[in-house]
């Protein structure tokens, strides 16, 4: 694997992830769907525009998850979409 570009935002991004599963398991936040979502590398400014994916390709997947009919997507999830597709598929983490 080559070296990390960004160290500071790939440990940011960790303890993300770590805080959404812990966040899901408090009793206080029954109720509470906490999702992380990849859209991918989407062409930004961010990024020069280098993406390989439109930002509207990747907005697919926070659309499918607000939409999603309740109880279908469990909790405390990792998504992303491929492609064009707008098919959930769950990241593992």
């Amino acid at each position: 694997m080559p070296p990390t570009v960004s160290i500071p935002y790939s440990v940011s991004k960790t303890a993300l992830n770590a805080l959404t599963l812990e966040m899901a398991k408090f009793p206080e936040n029954e109720g509470v769907q906490f999702q992380v979502v990849g859209p991918g590398h989407c062409k930004t400014e961010f990024n020069g525009y280098r993406g390989t994916r439109d930002p509207l390709e990747g907005a697919n997947v926070v659309v499918e998850l607000v939409n999603a009919e309740k109880g279908t997507v469990p909790n405390a999830g990792f998504w992303q979409t491929e492609g064009a597709s707008k098919e959930l598929v769950r990241i593992p983490w």
